[in-house]
């Protein structure tokens, strides 16, 4: 009778035993995902000033970091930067443990303040969106100082006015010595 129970026994905790590793691989492979997001807020820099045709217009480089701090390389991603005015995109796969940054070249003609709205997603639409592989964020591009940036000249322009002006400037000094 013990000798059945003991059978009865090992059969049970080598039942156990399975069923633990079993369970413990499950959750073993959900750890092994992407986990990407937004490194701090996005930034942006005014770069470039331009008169065309009687029209005001600005450049600006808008740049978002995002890092994968999961285990698993992650889905192509869809970057969406849009506003108002417009939508630009760009497409990413993050390496586990890695960051990167997005940048994205803005131009307008508006001298108001713009909202932004910056998202990601992968790019194959039959997969879930979870907080793993999609996020958004938000930003104010803010219009200022948009005077103090020069409009772009022709390269060397100053130079040659600065040689012309030794050369007046020697003519005339030989001439007064006269």
């Amino acid at each position: 009778m013990k000798a059945k129970y003991y059978n009865l026994l090992i059969v049970f905790c080598f039942l156990a035993l399975i069923f633990s590793l079993i369970v413990n691989e499950k959750c073993i492979a959900q750890g092994n995902r992407a986990e990407v997001s937004f490194v701090g807020s996005p930034t942006y820099r005014l770069t470039n000033k331009v008169d065309k045709n009687g029209i005001q217009g600005w450049t600006y480089e808008i740049n978002v970091t995002l890092q994968n701090t999961g285990d698993k390389k992650s889905d192509e991603l869809l970057i969406n930067l849009s506003s108002e005015e417009d939508s630009l995109h760009k497409t990413i796969i993050l390496e586990p443990g890695n960051t990167t940054t997005v940048s994205f070249i803005w131009s307008t003609i508006s001298d108001k303040d713009q909202e932004f709205n910056i998202r990601f997603y992968p790019t194959n639409i039959e997969l879930p969106r979870s907080s793993y592989n999609s996020g958004s964020t938000s930003f104010t591009l803010v219009i200022e100082d948009v005077d103090k940036v020069p409009s772009k000249s022709t390269p060397g322009f100053g130079i040659i006015l600065v040689f012309i002006s030794l050369i007046i400037s020697m003519i005339y000094l030989k001439k007064r010595r006269k």
